[in-house]
């Protein structure tokens, strides 16, 4: 298999090596028949065993190498060796645009740069063909006639190949958050209008220095294309004319259709801008005094699509406010829910900077005054580049000056940069499980309440600490180098605390999040199971679901689809009943918006058929006007992980209506991802609208499971057990309650009583399946998982709890294709990247006990790459770096291995494994001191750990 000391790939002679990724080597070459250098783009060796990925690759490559354009990347030729994809390409040195942007570009360069990639893109498009993935490195530099820059575009056909299979295993990201579009963001269709937006983006990085959305995570940077408004680019360079900012908000534009028409019709207007400011000589945005502005003589205008830039759904309606050329103008709520969303998603400072302009315009709004001087006390300097309020050309150069007024915030400057609390994305709840909060650390030796592990299903992706070294096994052997004598030490993981048993999940609904466990200073012995007496909203017997057909398109069928959801929601309805008479009625009638709608509700309930997305899809398509429509698509596209179309969709059913319970109860929901005691504000305010809401009493049993409130939850749940029974996601919720407190006796009471309602019910065999894995029942896990996946193949959850459970199984190839099944629902899950990496490592061990060191290295290498994909999405996510630092450890690289398993024990340190592993490295490095420490460490965790007894035997202790 060619790696980098493989010196030949058929002609051609490998020379070096220009760069390396997860995906690719890019390798100079030389051709000696043309007596010329060529570059050649190697992928990543784990594509060798997948016959799908060859057959599209030859096909993608066949249709790359038929663009000829002097302004893409020529592909020379394309195959195999040893089964490893290739592409020959024409060699550029030039470098790529991303090292030429170490500072902003003038004007003129950055016009002739557009031009060329969007004549590119053009030429592309009416081929069919949509790039998916521009981005600063991968538009190369190369010379062409009386020294004229050549700008060329790389890498056509990647995204797109990648997409399309289950790549994401491989530590690959499916395109660039920083450049996404919104709509490939909410994994909409793509046009070449998606690569105009991303051009755009570009453009604006290249004349500030800086991408328009920046966040702590790919997840908020991808919500911040979808629901932000572009940042003013002068507030980061107050040289740029306000005609090019004009080109930069169409191009920008949140919708296709407000952008131009053609990447050429951008790159045009571009071009029109700058001769409007620039006729002469070309100017540096950069540094100096600022240069007097020409006044256009030439009576030009741009050339600009006749809408005026679009915000989706949520962003308020925007007009244009008096003496801003059109560009939008928010009221102060809108500020402020935009303040309260830049928190949630971890941006402070721009959520600082969003209330001091709001303060600025309306000091006594609400609480932003306390809110500021919270800010203020942490030193928050303000800078004027976060503003929802569009300044004037004027305005922006000085918005700090304006920024002290009023005394609330100020601009110090004798401190030092704030650093901002590490912001974990949380998840959301769904019929029949909940998140759980993330866990209070035990000290050494203890035990938690919940072991970690997958508990349900869909998953959500908070730091967590994992317990355990190989997740789910019960024994592993690794092969150790002692003092040149190959050592085989058998690592057992604890049973009650093996490596994600904390993972948790969540229901059909939504997305789950999952962190490590439940560990409370006074944990839930026992759950009620009766109402509790009192005349409270959250204790009155809930009511059938208020759905009527708003004002919107007619429906002739629509009271037939409300009558038969009105015996759904009746006391004792029958689901199962009322769904098989609803999609009846929808295929009878599929112009129905009402009947598809109900039957997008009801699957929600019974967690089949992807929880109704398809049904409220069509739904949404045939009355835009119906904000149940959307609350519900909202929770679907949640369930599947699409968080940028679950936010879409939730704020457009906002907009449409901020009264309704339900959607008041969907939008809690939504926020457990980001802000659990937000969710619960939400969730209590869809109460009080109406007390007797299904859906309004599941948020905030939801909402209080989740922050680990389980007294107050369990009200809300009992109330709904007593009328709708025949709902096995109820059950099912009740058991996953149990779980989350640690008693999973009755946990498996109740998955049982959900069962007993649905036999299928997935939700009910995933919890299931956890508790016999924590049993080490291996096998009655598999069964379990098995059938929740035969009926809800999404399940996130399922499919990670039975890639563990075959691994303990030393079943690691199945393994493998279970969490890759799970990365191709969520790529984001940063616990299915450590399963593979787990499932790697036990590969390597087997093949090392094969005597097959070539195969143990490469499954060893892969595990690396896939524990620093799961570190990546998760960077205080313990596991995923014991993973890394083993696999490296079994490499024979200790000194990599060293800091990485610090860190390890450094995040968690209540696993004797960690230590073990981390103790025998320190040998391997002669720093015994530091061994016996470790050690030490290890045998106070667990004074019977056999490797730690052997190492301390060495040691001489």
């Amino acid at each position: 298999m060619p790696d980098e000391t493989v010196r030949r790939i058929g002609q051609y002679e490998l020379r070096k090596v220009l760069g390396k990724g997860g995906m690719a080597t890019v390798w100079l070459a030389y051709q000696p028949s043309l007596d010329r250098e060529v570059a050649i783009k190697l992928m990543a060796s784990q594509f060798t065993e997948d016959s799908d990925f060859i057959k599209r690759f030859n096909q993608e490559a066949r249709s790359i190498a038929r663009l000829r354009h002097p302004n893409i990347l020529a592909v020379y030729e394309y195959g195999q060796e040893e089964g490893v994809p290739y592409l020959v390409t024409e060699l550029l040195e030039g470098g790529t645009l991303r090292e030429r942007m170490m500072k902003p570009l003038d004007l003129r360069a950055a016009s002739r740069i557009i031009t060329q990639v969007a004549d590119a893109l053009d030429y592309a498009h009416e081929q069919g063909m949509v790039h998916r993935d521009i981005k600063p490195s991968n538009v190369l530099m190369g010379q062409q006639r009386a020294g004229v820059e050549r700008a060329v575009l790389a890498d056509f056909g990647i995204v797109k190949l990648l997409s399309s299979t289950a790549i994401t295993q491989t530590g690959v990201g499916i395109g660039t958050p920083e450049y996404m579009s919104p709509e490939q963001a909410a994994g909409e269709p793509l046009d070449g209008r998606s690569d105009e937006y991303s051009l755009g983006i570009v453009l604006f990085e290249m004349l500030t220095g800086v991408t328009p959305y920046k966040a702590d995570t790919p997840l908020a940077v991808l919500m911040g294309h979808v629901s932000r408004p572009m940042p003013d680019p002068r507030t980061f360079n107050p040289k740029i004319p306000e005609e090019v900012v004009q080109v930069l908000e169409t191009a920008l534009s949140k919708y296709p259709a407000g952008r131009y028409p053609s990447a050429g019709a951008f790159a045009k207007a571009f071009e029109q801008a700058v001769d409007l400011n620039e006729p002469a000589s070309t100017q540096v945005l950069t540094g100096g005094m600022l240069p007097q502005r020409p006044t256009p003589t030439s009576g030009k205008t741009l050339e600009r699509p006749g809408a005026t830039p679009s915000y989706p759904p949520g962003t308020g309606s925007f007009t244009p406010a008096p003496g801003t050329s059109g560009q939008p103008f928010i009221t102060s709520a809108q500020a402020y829910d935009y303040a309260i969303a830049q928190e949630r998603q971890g941006n402070l400072q721009a959520a600082f900077e969003t209330l001091a302009d709001l303060h600025r315009r309306e000091p006594a709004y609400r609480d932003v005054a306390a809110k500021l001087e919270d800010y203020n006390s942490r030193h928050f300097v303000y800078t004027g580049q976060q503003t929802v309020f569009r300044p004037s050309v004027s305005s922006a150069a000085t918005p700090a000056t304006n920024a002290t007024d009023s005394g609330v915030y100020k601009n110090p400057t004798n401190v030092g940069p704030f650093v901002p609390q590490n912001q974990t994305a949380q998840g959301a709840v769904a019929p029949g499980q909940a998140s759980v909060p993330a866990q209070t650390p035990t000290s050494p030796g203890t035990t938690t309440s919940t072991p970690e592990g997958v508990l349900a299903t869909p998953a959500i992706r908070p730091a967590r600490k994992n317990k355990g070294l190989l997740i789910g096994a019960g024994i592993v052997a690794a092969v150790v180098v002692i003092g040149g004598a190959v050592l085989i030490i058998a690592l057992s993981s604890n049973k009650s605390v093996s490596g994600q048993e904390a993972r948790v999940t969540t229901a059909a609904a939504t997305t789950a999040a999952a962190t490590t466990g439940v560990a409370t200073t006074s944990p839930v012995t026992t759950v009620a199971t009766t109402v509790p007496a009192t005349t409270s909203a959250a204790t009155t017997a809930a009511s059938t679901p208020k759905a009527t057909t708003p004002a919107g398109k007619p429906d002739a069928v629509g009271p037939q689809a409300l009558q038969i959801s009105a015996g759904i929601y009746k006391q004792d309805g029958d689901l199962k009943d009322g769904i098989d008479k609803l999609k009846e009625l929808v295929k009878n009638n599929p112009a129905s918006w009402t009947a598809q709608r109900e039957l997008g509700r009801a699957y929600y309930w019974y967690v089949r058929d992807k929880g109704g997305l398809d049904a409220l899809k069509e739904a949404t398509t045939l009355n835009d006007a119906d904000a149940l429509s959307f609350a519900y698509l909202a929770m679907a596209y949640s369930d599947g992980f699409n968080d940028a179309a679950s936010l879409v969709a939730i704020n457009r059913a906002r907009d449409l209506d901020q009264n309704s319970a339900e959607v008041q109860a969907a939008y809690a929901i939504t926020l457990l991802r980001t802000d659990p005691k937000q969710a619960i504000d939400v969730a209590n305010k869809a109460i009080s609208l109406d007390p007797e809401n299904l859906l309004a009493n599941w948020a905030a049993w939801a909402s209080y499971t989740y922050t680990g409130q389980y007294p107050t939850a369990d009200q809300y749940i009992n109330k709904l057990l007593q009328k709708y029974s025949k709902f096995a996601s109820l059950a099912s919720g009740k058991g996953y309650q149990y779980q989350l407190a640690g008693d999973n006796a009755q946990a498996r009471v109740w998955y049982n009583k959900a069962l007993a309602i649905d036999p299928d019910f997935p939700l009910a065999h995933t919890g299931l399946g956890t508790i016999e894995r924590l049993n080490n029942n291996f096998d009655g896990a598999i069964k379990e998982y098995q059938a929740a996946i035969k009926v809800y193949d999404i399940d996130v959850n399922a499919h990670i709890g039975l890639g563990y459970a075959l691994d303990a199984k030393s079943r690691s190839a199945e393994a493998e294709a279970e969490f890759r099944k799970a990365l191709a629902l969520d790529r984001n899950s940063q616990e299915a990247y450590n399963g593979l990496a787990i499932s790697d490592i036990s590969r390597a061990v087997a093949a090392a006990n094969a005597k097959d060191k070539s195969a143990a290295d490469k499954f060893l290498n892969d595990a690396v790459a896939q524990a620093e994909q799961a570190i990546t999405l998760s960077p205080t996510y313990a596991d995923a770096y014991f993973q890394k630092g083993y696999a490296l450890f079994l490499l024979q690289k200790y000194s990599d291995a060293k800091p990485v398993l610090e860190r390890a024990v450094e995040l968690r340190a209540d696993s004797a494994n960690y230590y073990t592993i981390l103790a025998y490295t320190y040998h391997q490095l002669h720093d015994d001191d530091s061994a016996k420490r470790a050690v030490d460490n290890a045998l106070k965790l667990d004074p019977s750990q056999p490797e730690a007894l052997s190492l301390k035997k060495i040691l001489g202790g």
